[in-house]
């Protein structure tokens, strides 16, 4: 949802330090998630939300209490339509599902999270070199540990999950046998 609303920030030319104005765009357009794909007033943006502008501005706005404000009711209302809701974020599990049944803290080395970026913004044919790809990561994690309204932190009931030698089909696994194993009540 913070991608969706940087995505609006910036196909308005909203500057990304405009508080007030972030938060009219947010509250004047329908973002919601439907099947997998995020949506704004009902267009799938789902493809145009992962690029590093959206994922800098979405940092950026995510750190203002007013945008905060705004998008964690949204994204609770889900867990009341939802209870089989699967929600990824650097906050999920700290402030807005505190209560989760299953929290998990994704985490991986600089350089393997570096190498995914990277190839997944080739694939997009985005030119950025592996060193802006670094560079960018570590100024997005030092951004949002550090802000003040729900820093990224891990949720002290939450399992670690170091994916960096896992390929997805591994981490989709573990993730699964977690959560059998929690819903059995042996967590």
């Amino acid at each position: 949802m913070y991608r969706a609303a940087a995505w609006l920030t910036i196909s308005t030319s909203t500057p990304s330090n405009s508080r007030s104005e972030i938060v009219e765009i947010i509250n004047t357009h329908n973002i919601r998630i439907f099947n997998g794909a995020t949506l704004v007033d009902d267009l799938d943006i789902s493809g145009k939300i992962r690029t590093d502008l959206v994922g800098d501005i979405a940092s950026i706005i995510s750190a203002y209490p007013e945008v905060r404000k705004a998008l964690v009711p949204l994204q609770r209302s889900y867990m009341q339509e939802n209870y089989t809701l699967v929600a990824e974020g650097r906050d999920m599990g700290t402030v807005v599902f505190p209560d989760a049944f299953l929290k998990i803290y994704v985490i991986a080395d600089i350089a393997c999270r570096a190498m995914r970026r990277f190839k997944y913004l080739r694939g997009n044919n985005e030119g950025i070199s592996f060193d802006e790809v670094v560079k960018a990561l570590l100024k997005r994690d030092r951004r949002d540990r550090s802000r003040s309204d729900s820093p990224l932190k891990r949720a002290t009931d939450a399992y670690i999950l170091d994916t960096t030698r896992l390929s997805v089909g591994e981490q989709v696994q573990i993730i699964i046998d977690l959560f059998n194993i929690t819903s059995a009540g042996i967590g």
